[in-house]
């Protein structure tokens, strides 16, 4: 299915994911389990989805004092990182639709 996907994703959205892994459907559902055993307010499966959770955690309930603790020393941080990532991601954006762009001028 994902090879399928891969044939009509469009180029910007290939650039943007390729840095990401693929996550089995056993994996992801083992997680899920857990955190709900758990009781866990936030589930995720990945660094990149901690960093998420305590990006957003907000008023969330919070998971224990270190938790806490990493959200609010994490949050400014992972503010920088996101901004860096928001920034990234446009730059490639512009890139892909000047490429497009251009490539159509050309056909003309």
């Amino acid at each position: 299915m994902f090879e399928e996907e891969n044939k009509i994703k469009p180029i910007e959205t290939k650039l943007l994911s390729e840095g990401g892994g693929v996550l089995s459907a056993a994996a992801v559902a083992d997680t899920l389990v857990d955190g709900i055993i758990h009781h866990r307010y936030h589930i995720y499966h990945s660094l990149e989805g901690r960093a998420v959770a305590i990006s957003t955690a907000g008023m969330s309930p919070s998971e224990g004092v270190l938790n806490t603790v990493l959200e609010a020393v994490g949050l400014p941080i992972l503010r920088l990182v996101g901004v860096f990532t928001q920034w990234n991601f446009g730059r490639i954006i512009r890139k892909t639709a000047a490429q497009k762009s251009a490539g159509g001028r050309k056909q003309k």
